[in-house]
């Protein structure tokens, strides 16, 4: 099925639009299905709401699915040969403040934490930080939101493998992350 699942975004246009959506809404509302598969459905009816410009409807889908969808961040931090990702910059050492400014990879150019709304730019939830920093190549750059439950609740990490994923890691005492 997930393999199924995966490759529904490229069927889009190529068969029938309502066979096509029932089927991955069948998949989202599988109780049956892993948790993960069905998020991954409800992620692929998201971008297909927001391909047809009803972006309050993928909107809605992503947040009760759990999506973040409002973010901080900051950036571009230096990362030429790969070398800022073993650096430890400033939103790394310092407390998050609204109003912190600092220096990245522009000379004389301070920078300070901005919002993302997934209304500025809807990508199914996915937070494109090559997109939002200017310089975008050889650099890194921070994003941070929070998250409040009233109760241990199961979640799942969808940062790339690498280390971005290896640093959540770290920060949450090496706590196993599903990805």
């Amino acid at each position: 099925m997930l393999a199924l699942t995966g490759i529904v975004g490229e069927l889009w246009g190529e068969i029938d639009d309502a066979r096509l959506r029932s089927f991955v809404d069948a998949v989202a509302r599988d109780k049956g299905r892993h948790p993960l598969v069905r998020a991954y459905a409800v992620q692929l009816l998201a971008r297909v709401d927001e391909q047809a410009g009803d972006l309050a409807a993928a909107r809605a889908r992503l947040v009760g699915e759990g999506w973040l969808l409002s973010w901080q961040i900051v950036g571009p931090f230096e990362n030429a040969s790969r070398a800022g990702e073993d650096a430890v910059y400033d939103p790394e050492r310092t407390p998050f403040s609204a109003d912190a400014s600092m220096f990245g990879k522009l000379a004389g150019e301070p920078l300070v934490w901005r919002p993302w709304d997934y209304d500025g730019l809807p990508r199914s939830g996915y937070v494109a930080l090559d997109d939002l920093l200017r310089p975008s190549e050889q650099a890194i750059g921070y994003a941070t939101c929070w998250v409040h439950a009233d109760a241990d609740v199961d979640a799942a990490d969808r940062t790339p493998i690498g280390t971005a994923h290896d640093r959540l890691a770290d920060r949450l005492g090496q706590r196993q992350l599903v990805h």
